[in-house]
C-alpha cells in the first residue's frame, strides 16, 4: 500500500502517471460526488485445488454466462429475480433502505431491482482462479450498476450549480464539490450509502449464482475457507473521514488475499458485451492476472 497524498491511498501495483496527476490535483478537493459508486471486488476460496477440478471447464463457463447478465443495461428478465433464493430478501432490504433514506431509487433507474445480480460493464468480470498455491478462488468485480451511475450523475449536475453559485472555481467541471452541513450534502450522503448498499449485495448475489455454477461443475458443496471483500471510495461518517481512505484502483480488503496467478475463466469483459469465444478444445483460454 503507498500513500499518495495524506487523505488518498494506493493499493494498485502499477500505478498510470496520469491518474497519479489526478490523484494529486483532486485530494484536496472538500467533496465531490463520482459515478463509480462502491465498485469493488468480492472473493471466496473454496477447498478445492486445481487438481481437483473437471478438465472441461466449458460448462462452468457456458452457466455462468446463462445465469449473470452482462454488459451496460442488461439485467435479469423480468420477475426472475423472484427465483432466486436470496434476491428477494436483498430487494427487500434496499427497498427498506431507500425508504430509510428518504428517496425513490425507481426515480433514477426503474430497473433496478433487476438489475440486482448483473455484472455490468467496462472493466467490471467474473473469474475462476487459482492462487499461489494452487487454491481455488471465485472472484468478480462489479459496482452499483445503473441505479449507482444515475444518482451519481443527478448529484454531480447539483453539485455543478452550487459551486456556480458560489463562485468556487474548479480544476475540472467534473469535480464539482458539495459543501458539509448543506442539504445538498446530506442528500447526496444518503443517496450514497444506499447505491454502496446495492453494489455490495449486488457482488453477494452474483457470488451466489456463481458459487451454484460452480457447485453442480465440480458435483460437490463449496466449502468456503476466506472470503474478501474489496472497494474503492467507500464513503463513511462525515466528509473527513469519508475521504480518509479514498483509494486509488482496487482499495483496501477486509484482509489481504493471494493475488490470483491463473485465471481459469476468462473474465467477461463487457468491451465485447459477451464472453471470450472458447479455445479449439472448447474451454476458455486461460489468462494471467497479477493483481486485482
Amino acid at each position: 500500500m503507498e500513500q499518495i497524498t495524506e487523505r488518498s491511498l494506493n493499493w494498485a501495483s502499477v500505478l498510470e502517471d496520469d491518474t497519479r496527476a489526478q490523484v494529486l490535483s483532486t485530494s484536496e478537493m472538500p467533496f465531490y460526488p463520482h459515478v463509480d459508486i462502491g465498485c469493488g471486488v468480492i472473493a471466496l476460496r473454496t477447498q478445492f485445488v486445481g487438481s481437483d477440478l473437471p478438465p472441461d471447464r466449458k460448462p462452468l463457463f457456458e452457466a455462468i454466462d446463462r445465469t449473470v447478465p452482462l454488459s451496460a443495461g442488461n439485467a435479469n428478465a423480468p420477475d426472475s429475480w423472484q427465483d432466486s433464493p436470496h434476491a428477494s430478501a436483498r430487494i427487500a432490504d434496499l427497498e427498506a433502505g431507500a425508504a430509510a433514506a428518504a428517496f425513490d431509487p425507481d426515480s433514477n433507474a426503474e430497473s433496478w431491482r433487476r438489475q440486482l445480480g448483473s455484472l455490468g460493464s467496462l472493466n467490471h468480470f467474473i473469474e475462476v482462479s487459482l492462487d499461489e498455491e494452487e487454491r481455488v478462488w471465485l472472484l468478480l468485480h462489479s459496482g452499483s450498476r445503473g441505479v449507482g451511475n444515475k444518482i451519481a450523475v443527478h448529484h454531480i449536475k447539483v453539485a455543478q450549480q452550487q459551486c456556480a453559485q458560489r463562485c468556487i472555481k474548479l480544476p475540472d467541471p467534473d469535480l464539482a464539490c458539495l459543501v458539509e452541513g448543506d442539504d445538498e450534502f446530506s442528500t447526496y450522503i444518503r443517496q450514497l450509502r444506499w447505491a454502496q448498499k446495492f453494489a455490495l449485495l449486488n457482488r453477494e448475489e452474483m457470488m451466489d449464482r456463481v458459487r451454484d455454477c460452480f457447485e453442480a461443475w465440480v458435483a460437490g458443496a463449496v466449502v468456503p475457507s476466506e472470503q474478501v471483500t474489496s472497494w474503492r471510495a467507500w464513503a463513511t461518517g462525515s466528509l473527513n473521514s469519508s475521504l480518509t481512505a479514498r483509494a486509488v484502483s482496487t482499495a483496501g480488503s477486509t484482509r489481504s488475499a493471494p493475488s490470483p496467478t491463473r485465471s481459469w475463466s476468462s473474465p467477461w469483459r463487457a468491451s465485447s458485451g459477451r464472453a471470450p469465444a472458447p479455445s479449439s478444445t472448447g474451454s476458455p483460454r486461460p489468462t494471467r492476472t497479477s493483481t486485482w
